[in-house]
């Protein structure tokens, strides 16, 4: 029962995101209903409760949906019964948190207790106290808050996105990737790891999820990754950087790129050109350091060989139909429904897979669970940035930062936000984190002169790499069980090859041209600079070359890595020079350790 009701309403949400002609807040309530109701019978496991909170839920939407209508019409004047019914569906959605992600439940306690409690902050953080009643007007009745913007993107784009990552997984997506791998990589070194860097990059980018992803091709590559060599927690560690990754990587963006667009007001082909140059440097990046890991350790291509079988490569149609529209500027929604039609169309004709039966409606199903969490986690932010907008916080938080910390300094602005968005972003979904950061944060980096579309960039990225950084690294945590490697040594590790991710978001907001902010001619040099720094800031990470590098040879090229990619002629010579010394110095070394 919990099956078909799941898969129903999958066919209705289709139909409203992009048939319906209801207004926004109908939708949305029906939204919250179906997905507060199937997250009662699926993720509550007292089979009496499950039932009772889902027919509560039911009950409360359902009254929302009615009242709604008539409340507008009156001039919006709350009775009793809009208040205790507005209390309601608030508590009902925080009692699911804490089913779903207990992490974003604190978060949200936090922010609603401030209301009350921070009357009596002194300073400018305080504010002077809010009744029940301006609560509830704000937060279930009006548009600001969950019913606002999470759950408007998370009916339309996520929703869609998440059941086409379900969907392209079950289609064989990892076979595929693991096809292409063979063709291509196999006679690499750190074959394994570049394929599991492959496969969770590009299924990352799809499901909205680093957690989920590390799950998904976490189970494959991991032991894989083992098998040819590598450590149990360095193996974690490439799967959650990897995975991660998969957040801010164009063209899907794990569907964060759409919310950004909303925000901005823009294209969303615009958000797509300015993360590729950063994605690209940071899978670069990812890919330089398992190779020179490999030569390290003395790993060699070793892929398992498999015979090549043209029938497993039909996902790519899909995909590239999807990126085909998207690039032509057909609307997110649009694009993934041909991309949803072309796959499942495709996959008819393939000779080993029932995609008509039972594989259809597994990944209808796995999208559908996906979906709920992602969904209830989007709305979850509604009660924050209602708490935020309400109180004033944002406003005066960012007033504190410029005031009194970051004196007009667009580094120093630069590294409370980073701060402030690890932490906001522990534990919670890429989308979701980027969302609670971008409605506290962006407002400072735009105060101290930063371009609209740089300041988006910077938090959405400390904002998904929340999820490899210690203590709450919860990928880690993930791909840790998975490789039976220690939790700390796989968050730490992580850190550390993903630590170009950490690095660029400075240099976009110090130098918007390498977010495609300009002419080609403008941004070539930037990005050739960029593509250099990277690759001497990841053989230093590596600690390898054509020999085992020293100490002093990887702080140089550390700093020569840092002085390619920091905008400016002179920080360029420097480490074009210092890079050309450890070049010339490996190059003598090796010649004599080969003689």
């Amino acid at each position: 029962m919990k099956r078909r009701l799941l898969i129903a309403w999958i066919f209705l949400q289709l139909y409203m995101s992009t048939l319906s002609k209801m207004d926004a807040m109908t939708l949305r309530g029906i939204h919250l209903l179906f997905v507060l109701s199937l997250s009662g019978l699926f993720f509550i496991d007292h089979k009496k409760l499950s039932y009772l909170f889902a027919g509560l839920s039911v009950s409360a939407l359902g009254a929302f949906i009615y009242l709604y209508p008539q409340l507008s019409l009156t001039g919006g004047r709350l009775d009793p019964v809009h208040l205790y019914l507005g209390l309601a569906i608030i508590l009902l959605l925080l009692l699911m948190a804490f089913k779903v992600s207990r992490e974003l439940a604190y978060i949200c306690l936090f922010f609603l207790s401030y209301l009350w409690w921070g009357q009596w902050v002194p300073g400018i953080l305080g504010h002077g106290g809010f009744s029940l009643y301006r609560l509830c007007d704000h937060m279930v009745w009006g548009s600001q808050g969950i019913f606002g913007l999470g759950a408007g993107v998370s009916m339309s784009y996520i929703f869609l996105f998440v059941i086409y990552g379900a969907l392209l997984k079950e289609s064989g997506f990892i076979q595929m990737i693991y096809q292409l791998s063979h063709k291509f990589l196999d006679r690499s070194q750190g074959a394994c790891a570049k394929m599991a860097i492959l496969a969770s990059g590009l299924l990352g980018m799809m499901n909205g999820s680093a957690v989920a992803n590390v799950a998904t091709t976490g189970t494959l590559t991991i032991p894989l990754m083992k098998k040819s060599g590598y450590s149990s927690e360095y193996a974690a560690a490439v799967e959650s950087a990897a995975s991660t990754g998969g957040q801010f990587c164009p063209p899907i963006m794990g569907a964060v790129g759409f919310v950004m667009a909303e925000y901005l007001s823009i294209p969303y082909s615009q958000v797509m050109v300015a993360g590729a140059l950063p994605a690209a440097l940071y899978y670069a990046s990812l890919f330089i350091q398992v190779h020179y890991e490999a030569k390290k350790t003395g790993i060699r291509g070793d892929i398992a060989r498999k015979d090549f079988d043209p029938w497993d490569l039909l996902p790519l149609l899909s995909i590239l139909c999807l990126i085909v529209l998207m690039v032509k500027g057909y609307t997110p929604i649009y694009s993934v429904l041909w991309a949803i039609l072309v796959l499942v169309v495709t996959m008819q004709v393939h000779p080993r897979r029932n995609f008509r039966g039972k594989e259809l409606f597994d990944g209808l199903e796995e999208g559908g669970r996906m979906a709920l969490k992602i969904s209830l986690s989007c709305i979850l932010i509604g009660l924050l940035i209602g708490s935020v907008t309400l109180s004033g916080f944002g406003v005066n938080f960012g007033h504190l930062v410029l005031s009194k910390l970051a004196r007009n300094s667009l580094i120093l602005g630069g590294i409370f936000v980073m701060v402030l968005s690890v932490i906001l972003g522990m534990g919670v979904p890429g989308v979701a984190a980027y969302i609670i950061v971008a409605s506290v944060a962006v407002p400072v980096l735009l105060e101290l002169g930063a371009p609209a579309l740089a300041a988006h960039m910077f938090c959405l990225y400390y904002a998904v790499l929340s999820n490899i950084t210690p203590p709450v690294a919860i990928s880690c945590y993930m791909a840790s069980s998975l490789a039976g490697s220690n939790p700390w040594k796989t968050g730490l590790l992580a850190i550390k090859i993903g630590l170009v991710g950490f690095i660029l978001p400075f240099l976009f907001l110090l130098n918007p041209i390498l977010l495609g902010l300009g002419s080609w001619g403008e941004v070539f040099l930037p990005a050739a600079s960029g593509v250099l720094g990277t690759f001497a800031l990841s053989v230093s990470l590596s600690g390898f070359f054509k020999t085992n590098l020293s100490k002093l040879e990887r702080g140089c090229l550390f700093i020569a890595g840092l002085g390619l990619m920091v905008p400016g002629q002179g920080s360029d010579l420097l480490g074009l020079g210092l890079g050309a010394l450890i070049y010339v110095k490996q190059m003598r070394r090796w010649k004599v350790e080969k003689a």
